[in-house]
């Protein structure tokens, strides 16, 4: 009996279909609405740095905002060096940039990102959310190509199975 549990907990574990979705929820002290933040890290992570090469994974989010929809983006996470210009996407002048996006086994496309608020913050919002979370509820994987600077073009793959964010 152990066996074929060990078994079964194996074979679960090293499924590839593993979904990382993420949740949190909390309310908004100003407004008492309820914000909802879905989010996912990519499957691996990559080398990225000039000189001094830290690994990164990208990590996608989600966040509500009631009356106007979903908010959804890209961050990462990881590293020893945190210095923005490795992964903003060669920004220049606080313009955005273009990120290429597969869905599946459809053809990649086009979608533009926001540059960060601030330095101190890493949050790169796509310009077209809505269209990015209806394409992602549908999707089972998804894999997001940057250019960065420094570094050249880096392609991150997600499971994004069974998501459960609802607006």
């Amino acid at each position: 009996m152990f066996k074929k549990i060990l078994f079964i907990t194996l074979t679960l574990l090293s499924s590839s279909s593993y979904a990382q979705w993420e949740y949190e929820e909390y309310k908004d002290k100003m407004t008492d609405e309820k914000i909802k933040i879905a989010y996912n890290e990519s499957l691996e992570s990559q080398a990225i740095g000039a000189i001094f090469k830290s690994r990164y994974q990208m990590v996608i989010f989600m966040r509500n905002y009631p009356e106007k929809g979903v908010a959804a983006g890209i961050t990462f996470q990881g590293g020893k060096n945190h210095d923005q210009y490795y992964y903003t996407c060669s920004f220049q002048y606080g313009q955005p940039c273009t990120v290429l996006v597969r869905f599946d086994d459809d053809k990649a496309e086009n979608f533009i990102i926001k540059p960060p608020e601030s330095m101190d913050e890493s949050l790169m919002y796509f310009y077209e959310s809505s269209r990015f979370y209806e394409r992602l509820k549908k999707a089972k994987k998804l894999k997001v190509s940057a250019s960065f600077q420094s570094v050249g073009d880096v392609v991150y793959e997600f499971d994004v199975s069974n998501l459960d964010y609802k607006i």
